[in-house]
Order: C-alpha cells, then structure tokens, then sequence
C-alpha cells in the first residue's frame, strides 16, 4: 500500500510540476506578444484569440436576443395594425354619422400602411418558395438569419 501512495504522490508531484511549467510558458508567451506587439499599431494575436472565443461565448446569447427582439416587434406591428386600423375605421364611421366628410388624403395612415407594406415585404421573401408557409417564428428566425448569416 505504501508504494502505491508513493506512487500517487510522485504522479501528483509531476502533475503539478507541469502545471507550474505550462503556468510559466503562458506567461512568457505574453510578455514576448506584449513587448512584440504591444508597443506598435500591429494587431496582439493573443488579444484577438481571446476577443474571438469571448464573441463565441456571447454569440448564442445575443442571436436570443435578436430574436426576442424580432418577436416583439413583430407582435407590436400585428398589435399597431389592429388598433390603428381599427380606431380608423370607428373614426371615419363617427365621422360620417355626424356628417363630416372623409379625408382620402391622410398622410399618418398612408405612412403606416407604407411601412406595414416594407416589413410585410422583408418577411414575404423568407414565405416564397413554392413549400408551406412559414409561421411567424419561422419567419422571425429565417429574417434572423437573412440579417446576420451563417455566424
């Protein structure tokens, strides 16, 4: 039994010593790219190795966000569309019960329904394929995509 402690503590002592080692290296490696590239405009191969896998890290979360984001906004336009719609529609009746005439040229309601067109526009292109149509978290995600690509 002894000699198998003994072994497990020769085997914990070049353990550590080649965390020691590694430890060392490290750390020489980034004084050599400090004193090499920390001084001139060159880019720190050190630095953007941990800026990339820091982005890999947060890519995940932010593509989530974006996709929060897109589904709220997307609720919010179905949401504006009924409302504004609908108060249009009750004003105009209110209007020609009380005999006021109807304004055909209402610039507000013509810039809504422009910019409903535009975003109905960017997620028609993703709902065009010949295939079934895509619900609107299929085409939220596929608008996701079409904006950020293959990251």
């Amino acid at each position: 039994m002894t000699a198998l402690a003994a072994a497990t503590e020769s085997l914990v002592i070049c353990l550590d010593k080649a965390a020691a080692d590694l430890d060392f290296v490290s750390h020489r490696l980034e004084e050599e790219f400090q004193q090499r590239y920390g001084s001139t405009t060159q880019a720190d191969p050190m630095c953007l190795l941990k800026r990339i896998k820091r982005l890999q890290r947060d890519l995940p979360e932010v593509r989530s966000e974006c996709h929060a984001v897109l589904e709220a906004k997307q609720n919010l336009i179905d949401a504006a569309k009924r409302q504004l719609t609908g108060n249009r529609d009750t004003l105009q009746r209110l209007q020609s019960k009380v005999g006021i005439p109807k304004q055909e040229d209402d610039e507000t309601f013509a810039a809504f329904c422009a910019a409903l067109s535009e975003w109905e526009a960017k997620t028609a292109l993703h709902n065009t394929g010949g295939g079934p149509a895509l619900s609107r978290d299929d085409l939220n995600k596929a608008f996701v995509q079409s904006v950020f690509g293959a990251l």
